[in-house]
């Protein structure tokens, strides 16, 4: 190229633009589930003394198979941890899937906000799918309304009756560790 040393220079730049825009961009999911669909999903209670503060985590396997690990309060040697399982269907696999893709979760690029609240309760999802994790941050920069619809997603493909039967066994394990 011996022609005008400008063109040069703006031909390199939207080259670099390019490639910059191919490696930092997300993938946009495809539109069918793909088959290493998987979710990790943690949520903590804010700081609460003893024995009101709980935690649980929500995982789902590509085969469906799904588990919540459930901690009445801050771990501990004497804590005890729960664990429920539960299955989902091809069906209930893709609904979650499609909740997740229209919530932007694999074309928004997540970054946690650099105003964060100290205290309170969080949650961070983690998602697999077509070869890339893909992790929503407890406190997004952007696109709050998202990151809540595609945890709440989440949390709802959990059958009712784990999330019942979890609350009563915590509900006990309060009343039994409380202060008299």
């Amino acid at each position: 190229m011996n022609g005008n040393p400008l063109l040069v220079w703006v031909l390199i730049a939207l080259a670099s633009t390019s490639l910059a825009c191919a490696t930092f961009a997300p993938n946009p999911a495809p539109e069918v589930r793909p088959v290493d669909f998987a979710v990790q999903y943690d949520w903590w209670e804010g700081s609460l003394p003893p024995p009101y503060h709980y935690e649980y985590a929500v995982t789902i396997a590509a085969d469906g198979v799904g588990t919540v690990t459930y901690v009445p309060d801050y771990p501990s040697e004497e804590t005890p941890t729960w664990v429920e399982t539960f299955t989902l269907d091809a069906a209930q696999l893709d609904e979650l899937y499609a909740r997740l893709r229209a919530a932007d979760v694999f074309t928004t690029v997540w970054r946690e906000a650099d105003d964060i609240p100290v205290g309170g309760s969080s949650s961070v999802l983690t998602v697999t799918a077509d070869g890339a994790t893909t992790t929503v941050p407890a406190f997004p920069d952007r696109a709050v309304e998202q990151a809540d619809a595609a945890k709440s997603a989440v949390y709802a493909v959990v059958p009712a009756e784990i999330w019942d039967r979890l609350t009563a066994q915590r509900d006990q394990y309060v009343q039994d560790h409380e202060a008299p």
